[in-house]
């Protein structure tokens, strides 16, 4: 089954236009106010970089949200409702992408579905008021995959081609150097990134083998060269080296052990000691990555936010997406069908030897499932690979639509009413 589009163009100016709306009017609908205590941390550098030039002495996460921050303030006034206006259009581009990404991996028809499963996944709408790093990073990251798929010439997929594996080996440099750039720029906001990249540059390798060198070579380039000039800019305008996040070096001896005696060891330490230990907590933190409702949320405590409303009377007191019931139930109808569907699509992927498309796609969503088992995981950390899932579950509902299709074409040409209508 292919679906007759008059324009691609405006196929996807309508989708954009609709993810917008859908998220706007969530946006309006929300309190005044932050619900989550990093978002104040967040705006607060935010505010400092505007007012002193400096993340703040207090700060202590990655640079690339602050300076996202700062420059809607700059440009619409200090408002939280800029920013979540800012984040649902966003989350419009997000849709438009999937869709392009779609075209040239998994099909026109299979992306064109998961660009508008995205617009209404209950998940990604709620990203737009979240006021968290994760909106910029998936963003960031899927421009970084289409630009990839640009620059090596991929063309989009007609049938059952494969797109990728087969595609002309010219590379363009402009769009690979492009999405090195907003690769870094991810990093920038979230470390585990650096996994993702990594990860492509040795999918690149796997398909394209020595044709995949030049390639490489650019998406490093654009990743390194602009993280000197930043290495650079950072340590003589903030006084220090703001690479990413300043926490992760601390995270990575006090994650899996709240013991301070086994903290003090040193997580490496620990390993060596006892590596069943880490081997148990690397596949239980794995597994809790593809978790299906929200749990380990700090903020459902509402003692924890009274406190913090306390300390800042922006955070929201009361609301209902706390880890409850409702959210709960509601992300098992919605993630649920959509991973269901998702494995589908894996499976024609698989019936139809598309090898390289299901591995780009796989090896994107498994960077930050296993970079972050080896800490510590949950649903929130998903969402910046959740439009990869999501496109798998386009191509197995565009797939499962072709299959009802042709057997209700086979039912009616075999009607025999039918043919001797056809005959007369």
């Amino acid at each position: 089954m292919t679906l007759r589009i008059p324009s691609w163009r405006w196929t996807l100016i309508g989708l954009f236009l609709i993810a917008s709306l859908v998220r706007v009017v969530f946006v309006l609908s929300l309190q005044p106010g932050f619900y989550f205590w990093d978002s104040v941390k967040y705006d607060r550098a935010a505010v400092s970089l505007l007012n002193q030039g400096t993340f703040g002495a207090e700060y202590d996460r990655s640079p690339a949200y602050p300076l996202f921050l700062a420059g809607i303030y700059l440009v619409l006034g200090k408002s939280i409702l800029s920013i979540r206006l800012v984040e649902a259009v966003l989350g419009g581009v997000i849709a438009v992408l999937l869709a392009v990404i779609g075209k040239r991996t998994v099909g026109r028809t299979s992306g064109l579905l998961a660009g508008l499963i995205w617009t209404f996944y209950p998940l990604a709408v709620f990203l737009a008021g979240l006021v968290y790093p994760e909106t910029i990073i998936t963003l960031f990251l899927a421009g970084a995959v289409a630009l990839l798929l640009a620059g090596i010439g991929s063309e989009p997929v007609s049938g059952q081609r494969p797109a990728v594996s087969e595609a002309a080996s010219s590379v363009r440099p402009l769009p690979l150097i492009a999405a090195g750039l907003l690769m870094l720029l991810a990093f920038l906001a979230k470390p585990v990134v650096a996994a993702t990249f990594l990860g492509v540059c040795v999918w690149l390798v796997l398909w394209k083998r020595w044709r995949s060198l030049p390639a490489v070579g650019l998406l490093v380039a654009g990743f390194c060269l602009p993280l000197v000039l930043w290495v650079a800019v950072s340590s003589h305008y903030f006084g220090r080296v703001i690479i990413s996040d300043p926490r992760a070096g601390r995270m990575v001896d006090r994650v899996g052990s709240t013991n301070m005696d086994e903290v003090r060891k040193g997580r490496i330490q620990r390993i060596l000691e006892d590596p069943g230990a880490f081997v148990v907590h690397v596949a239980t933190e794995f597994a809790h990555f593809w978790q299906i409702y929200p749990e380990r949320v700090v903020m459902s405590d509402q003692s924890l936010r009274d406190k913090f409303h306390e300390r800042d009377a922006r955070v929201v007191r009361k609301t209902v997406f706390n880890a409850n019931s409702l959210t709960a139930w509601a992300s098992i109808l919605s993630i649920g069908p959509v991973f269901l569907l998702a494995l589908g699509g894996v499976f024609f992927l698989v019936r139809d030897r598309r090898w390289a498309d299901l591995s780009l796609l796989a090896f994107i969503v498994l960077s930050f499932a296993v970079a972050y088992s080896f800490f510590f995981t949950q649903l929130r950390y998903r969402i910046p690979v959740e439009p990869y899932i999501i496109l798998l579950a386009g191509h197995g509902l565009a797939m499962l639509g072709e299959l009802v299709w042709r057997r209700r074409a086979a039912k009616v040409s075999q009607n025999p009413v039918t043919r001797h209508r056809a005959a007369a």
